[in-house]
């Protein structure tokens, strides 16, 4: 049987858009809340965060499109073979830079 608190995955992977991360992530807990389910992935954006980036999800047949600009996508994985993780990222630091002094919550700056 696979699924559900008795039976978590052996591996998560996830992608979420920005701001979502920390929802998706309670929800998984709650999910299997007895287990320690390694999550790999990420969060998917754009350099300056200005809302050009979307994910592939199945066809959405209200809207008609296959894709999300405001969710997660997350591939719960079961198996007997050993789980090894390592990082690739095809991300590249923006020319603008600066030191972050204050926050005002887990995203905005003061």
């Amino acid at each position: 049987k696979f699924g559900g608190e008795d039976c978590p995955p052996d591996l998560v992977w996830l992608s979420c858009t920005v701001g979502t991360e920390e929802a998706v992530l309670k929800g998984l807990k709650s999910a299997f809340p007895r287990a320690q389910v390694p999550i790999v992935g990420g969060t998917c954006a754009d350099s300056s965060r200005s809302g050009q980036w979307w994910q592939i999800s199945s066809i959405d047949e209200f809207e008609g499109k296959e894709y999300d600009e405001d969710g997660f996508c997350a591939c719960l994985i079961y198996t007997t073979s050993r789980i090894g993780t390592t990082l690739a990222s095809p991300y590249h630091p923006m020319e603008k830079r600066g030191v972050v002094t204050k926050m005002d919550g887990p995203r905005t700056l003061s």
